[in-house]
């Protein structure tokens, strides 16, 4: 079996933890918000690494190696827009995220979603669930809160032109994954993590009363050249309604 665990946090689609394969990758969610409104059409990428279409974006696709190109996830009445301008990221309409890299170099960006709820503790999750206040610093304050990560203050941001917090938890480096709850190392039931060092930078947003996450995630081996382009991601977001 690869070593590489993957491993996507859904039930119905966000709640239960799987293996992703070699071939076809799976990756957990940011969030525990259903997922399947995310997209709304599954071009076929193409073979070669052509830009996409600059007329128009596509919904995000199942993907092994998108095409070049802008693409977009739908949410709460809002379409979050954003550029893959390197080759070898992989899309999933389900977890409704791109990524690359394996567990020790993993890159992942999901732009969009909420987190309706959180464990109190990382590693001994199991019966710590609840669920924040519904504004944008009530969320950013519950996430700073969490135990057995490394995380920062809520600070000011803004992300595609809407202000919010933002909190980057990082997973201590001396944290063995076998001896939490069921092996996992968890941010709240849709999110579990894949490596040591791995950080997620959470910005939560306040899309005109309307509270949305976007997370960039990246472990302390991810190379600089891909945390790069994770952060050119980010810059190229655009948030606008459906």
């Amino acid at each position: 079996m690869n070593r590489v665990l993957i491993t996507v946090a859904f039930i119905v689609i966000l709640s239960a933890c799987t293996t992703g394969t070699v071939a076809t990758p799976t990756l957990p969610s940011a969030t525990s918000e259903a997922r399947t409104s995310a997209a709304t059409a599954s071009p076929t990428p193409a073979s070669s690494p052509t830009p996409a279409s600059t007329d128009a974006a596509l919904a995000l696709p199942d993907a092994d190696d998108l095409e070049l190109g802008r693409y977009y996830f739908e949410f709460e009445g809002y379409r979050f827009t954003f550029t893959v301008a390197e080759p070898g990221w992989s899309g999933s309409v389900e977890a409704a995220g791109v990524y690359r890299g394996e567990d020790e170099e993993l890159a992942i960006f999901w732009p969009g979603g909420d987190i309706p709820t959180l464990y109190r503790r990382a590693c001994e999750w199991s019966g710590t669930d609840f669920e924040p206040r519904s504004s944008v610093d009530d969320l950013a304050n519950a996430l700073a809160s969490l135990e057995d990560f490394e995380s920062t203050a809520p600070a000011d941001v803004t992300v595609g032109g809407f202000a919010g917090r933002h909190v980057a938890l990082t997973v201590p480096l001396d944290v063995d994954f076998s001896t939490c709850d069921a092996g996992n190392f968890q941010r709240d039931p849709g999110r579990h993590y894949q490596a040591p060092g791995q950080t997620d930078d959470v910005y939560v947003l306040d899309l005109d009363g309307e509270r949305q996450t976007i997370v960039v995630s990246h472990t302390s081996d991810t190379p600089a050249e891909i945390e790069t382009q994770l952060q050119e991601m980010l810059d190229s977001l655009e948030i606008t309604p459906k």
